[in-house]
């Protein structure tokens, strides 16, 4: 660690995680942060801060967007981020949850990467929960 370069986000990853495990969220939020600055396209921390400020009770929801500008079309994010409520706006959970269903539906049957039989019945259900609510 020691010896890594200057653009290398490895040592505030392993600050982050320090800090996380040790439940001072501010300190990982920071630390992760410094880690994004250096390698800004990677998907992994910026899931890991959507965890993290969800933890904190802060807004994820320009998170949430940039993740889904880096991952395109992968149907598991949007169901896992799109689920649960938080500050991003019903319409806009909507979209997501029927854009994976979109992404679903092009898979092969066989394809593990397939959504499950639960995981549709919740979207169906939060679709229709979001509808009724946005309903006049």
């Amino acid at each position: 660690l020691n010896d890594s370069m200057p653009w290398d986000p490895a040592p505030a990853e392993f600050r982050y995680l320090r800090a996380a495990m040790s439940g001072k969220d501010a300190d990982a939020l920071r630390e992760l942060d410094d880690a994004l600055a250096l390698s800004p396209r990677a998907a992994d921390l910026v899931s890991q801060r959507i965890a993290l400020k969800q933890r904190m009770g802060l807004p994820v929801a320009d998170d949430i967007r940039r993740l889904l500008s880096l991952d395109h079309a992968n149907a598991r994010i949007r169901v896992r981020f799109a689920l649960p409520p938080s500050d991003v706006s019903n319409a806009e959970r909507g979209r997501y949850l029927r854009e994976a269903l979109t992404f679903n539906a092009q898979l092969a049957p066989d394809e593990p990467k397939r959504l499950s039989p639960e995981d549709l019945a919740r979207i169906q259900q939060t679709l229709t929960a979001l509808e009724a609510a946005t309903a006049p």
